[in-house]
């Protein structure tokens, strides 16, 4: 599979762009053309571009409530009678997050051959979770895809409103948390070091608690860069170990059995 990166114009002249994984460049002209768009480039993406187009892109990420909203109407137009690659081609013209666009584009290449949905769907696991994909498999084989869609779009909306209130309740005890460490460090760094002058010129024992203090002045003072790329490097070590699905379970089984995390969890 290679990442393509299209232009193309519809029927109105509207221009339109976005990115298809398919295996072979005619497979991508073909698919765009079944659609009525008229093609400007079609152009293969190497693996380096294509990890800077969709890694670090800030509208690379779809949120629960974009899916709800995808998924709802999908539902509809399901349930209003439309063929499903039809529904698949009215939603990626009125999508508006460009990465969510290029996915209709590859679940709708894909049902074009001859891929069922949950099929296509499975391909994006960050998009549509197993238990997602697994749910519309089984409303596939029961034929009753447009209602169970529905209930779908119904259960992400309120997770969306869940994931809204706790982002919420999370903004202001985080915000304290940023300005309070800014204020230590601005102590530490400015302030702090204007008395360690005293206490050596008074040439006295200190306490312990006050030696350490002044250690953790000069490190941070001297080392600076030192400590914001260990801290840089626990996160970015932190990201990649939760990344494994049995140090995830673990960790999350941990969290569970805290006395008060666990239950606000």
């Amino acid at each position: 599979m290679h990442s393509y990166v299209f232009k193309a114009k519809d029927s109105r002249g509207s221009l339109l762009s976005g990115d298809i994984q398919a295996d072979r460049r005619e497979t991508v002209i073909t698919a765009l053309k079944q659609r009525g768009y008229y093609l400007l480039s079609v152009e293969q993406q190497d693996r380096i571009s294509a990890f800077f187009r969709h890694g670090l892109s800030l509208r690379s990420h779809i949120s629960v409530r974009e899916r709800a909203i995808f998924t709802h109407q999908l539902a509809t137009l399901l349930r209003a009678g439309m063929q499903l690659t039809i529904a698949l081609k009215t939603l990626a013209k009125q999508t508006q997050n460009k990465h969510l666009t290029s996915v209709i584009n590859q679940i709708y290449i894909d049902i074009e051959r001859s891929s069922s949905l949950s099929e296509a769907m499975a391909k994006h696991t960050r998009i549509f979770p197993k238990v997602y994909t697994s749910i519309v498999e089984a409303a596939e084989q029961s034929g009753s895809l447009a209602e169970t869609l529905s209930i779908l779009s119904a259960q992400l909306k309120a997770q969306a409103s869940v994931n809204a209130r706790i982002r919420a309740a999370v903004a202001y005890p985080l915000f304290l948390l940023v300005v309070s460490a800014v204020v230590v460090g601005v102590l530490t760094i400015f302030v702090i070091p204007k008395f360690i002058e005293l206490f050596v010129n008074a040439k006295q024992a200190l306490p312990l608690p006050t030696r350490i203090l002044v250690t953790a002045t000069d490190i941070m003072k001297n080392f600076w860069w030192a400590c914001l790329f260990a801290i840089a490097a626990i996160m970015c070590l932190g990201w990649a170990v939760m990344r494994d699905e049995r140090i995830r379970l673990s960790v999350d089984g941990w969290l569970l059995k805290l006395p008060i995390v666990g239950t606000l969890n």
